[in-house]
């Protein structure tokens, strides 16, 4: 027994030992004294293994960073005292309220790559951090507002080397990506979003999914699924005209009840003539949300609306007339992935 266990032992220094050797070949030399000593068949067995290790070491670095943080009573308390403003009636509205407090509050970090994570309290306090601080934080508050289980998903892309980290909740069996800024998406959305709406696109090639929850009074956090990019475009609501009427009519009754302004809909009219003798003055304001219609969802229509009236209430001139007006309409339309929200105001 003690012999072959000392030959195992042996062996598995061996295997070690190959394999950073071709790993450092790899890297340093572009691989070319592993492909002229080794067989193909070899080096397939150890690029497999290369990426198996390399795997699981990303799990530890993962679940180890975020059950030490999540778990540390200091980051707890933290993270509930910030919690007590966002949380909303159900997982949705709570988590685009997460969204738009980093959104309000925090940065991203574009001079930081290492270290992967840091403490939320830090990241809260520095105001700056990279995706892995969105997603600690992002997961940590929806937990302590005892929303469970929470997803994290380590992206990886076809066209960059750089990685991605996420939180999402799910929703009705469908995962919703919570990922720094409003609005939440669903998978199909969230993978063209990289795809044409970021300023470097990339395409989503892979993703593992780990799953925090509560158990015995902590949080634990475990490798849960592979996800393909096929997986990622099977989950893909489409808008219909149906879903526009609902959105344009949400648009009007938030945008009555937040500014107590009549709706008069002749105002479009009124507008293109320039003639009316119930208003000294009628104005329009025209603003295009790319990707919206592609973000939109019947779930998040409320929470939508909201945003949308925040964006156009920092258009500068549109902010004056605002406050100037007595009546209003809206006209919302699509064009492709695109919506467009013609504002008209009378005073």
């Amino acid at each position: 027994m003690g012999v072959i266990s000392k030959a195992m032992r042996l062996l598995s220094w061996v295997l070690v030992l190959l394999l950073l050797g071709v790993t450092l070949d790899v890297s340093l030399n572009d691989g070319a004294l592993t492909r002229k000593y080794l067989p193909r068949s070899v080096l397939d067995e150890f690029e497999g293994l290369r990426d198996r290790v390399a795997s699981r070491a990303e799990d530890y670095l993962i679940t180890e960073s975020f059950e030490r943080y999540l778990n540390d009573p200091h980051e707890l308390s933290v993270l509930r005292n910030i919690s007590v403003a966002l949380k909303g009636e159900d997982a949705v509205s709570s988590a685009w309220n997460v969204l738009t407090w980093e959104d309000e509050h925090l940065s991203y970090d574009r001079n930081r790559t290492e270290p992967m994570f840091i403490p939320p309290s830090e990241f809260i306090s520095r105001g700056r951090g990279i995706c892995g601080d969105y997603a600690l934080l992002t997961a940590g508050l929806l937990l302590v507002m005892n929303y469970s289980p929470v997803y994290v998903l380590s992206i990886e892309f076809n066209d960059s080397d750089v990685g991605h980290l996420t939180a999402a909740v799910s929703v009705n069996g469908r995962y919703l990506v919570a990922d720094q800024h409003p609005p939440l998406m669903d998978f199909g959305a969230y993978y063209r979003h990289w795809a044409l709406y970021v300023e470097d696109p990339a395409h989503i090639s892979r993703a593992t999914v780990y799953v925090l929850s509560w158990r015995g009074g902590r949080i634990v956090m475990e490798r849960y699924s592979e996800l393909e990019r096929r997986d990622f475009l099977a989950q893909d609501y489409n808008m219909t005209e149906e879903d526009l009427s609902y959105l344009s009519d949400t648009l009007l009754t938030s945008f009555k009840e937040r500014y107590r302004l009549s709706p008069d809909p002749l105002l479009p009219k009124i507008a293109e003539e320039g003639v009316s003798e119930r208003y000294r003055w009628a104005s329009l304001w025209r603003g295009v949300f790319p990707g919206y219609a592609d973000y939109y969802l019947p779930v998040t229509r409320e929470k939508m609306a909201g945003y949308i009236l925040d964006q156009i209430e920092t258009q500068g001139e549109f902010s004056e007339r605002l406050g100037e007006a007595g009546a209003f309409w809206l006209d919302l339309s699509r064009e492709g992935a695109d919506l467009i929200l013609t504002v008209y105001l009378a005073g």
